[in-house]
């Protein structure tokens, strides 16, 4: 059976407070209620999609939305929702201004401590990281640049990897030495910390 594309008065105005939105470069953040009751019908009418908890958007707005300004707004919006998120590897990267390797922004990364679980979205990624120190970047908090870079030199290709490390050195003026020990002090013992290790070695601001 098809869905009853016919829209209440509530949600016709909700419809029209999305484009508004998406008009200023937002995703639609349903923080009240009856904005959520709304928002939740027209995603059954099959008329937004829902990115994530209380977070909306039309289908043709986001699939126009070019990689990095996808995971923006999409972290944008999950720090309204949940300013105690914590957001990490090529996430709290692209925020940070240290590399954007298309390859690795295919989700928006937020760090998920160990006793919790979440829904399942299609463009979040919940990764199970230690946390360590966390930086705040306007709203965003993140994880700090070191271990930002660390994660994904550890945990990502090479190609892609150096890129970061790279970044990294060049905007925060990071030394070779400075991050080996940084991750020697706070990462030992975690999987692929010898990958990043050899990483390091090309690093080159």
């Amino acid at each position: 059976m098809s869905h009853d594309k016919r829209c209440s008065k509530s949600q016709a105005e909700l419809f029209f407070r999305l484009f508004e939105a998406h008009h200023g470069g937002h995703l639609f953040v349903a923080t009240k209620k009856w904005d959520e009751r709304c928002a939740y019908a027209l995603m059954q009418k099959e008329m937004i999609i829902r990115l994530y908890n209380h977070v909306y958007a039309d289908p043709a707005y986001w699939n126009d939305l070019g990689v990095e300004d996808r995971i923006f707004q999409l972290a944008s919006a999950i720090a309204v929702v949940e300013p105690d998120a914590v957001f990490c590897g090529a996430t709290a990267a692209l925020l940070y201004g240290v590399g954007s390797a298309y390859s690795l922004l295919d989700k928006v990364q937020v760090l998920l401590p160990r006793s919790t679980r979440r829904d399942m979205y299609e463009f979040v990624e919940y990764r199970r990281w230690r946390a360590g120190n966390v930086w705040q970047l306007g709203p965003f908090t993140l994880t700090d640049p070191y271990r930002t870079v660390v994660d994904i030199a550890r945990t990502s290709a090479f190609r892609y990897a150096l890129g970061y490390v790279d970044g990294l050195a060049r905007e925060y003026g990071v030394e070779r030495e400075e991050l080996r020990a940084y991750a020697q002090a706070n990462c030992r013992g975690l999987h692929g910390i010898a990958r990043a290790f050899n990483v390091f070695e090309h690093m080159d601001g």
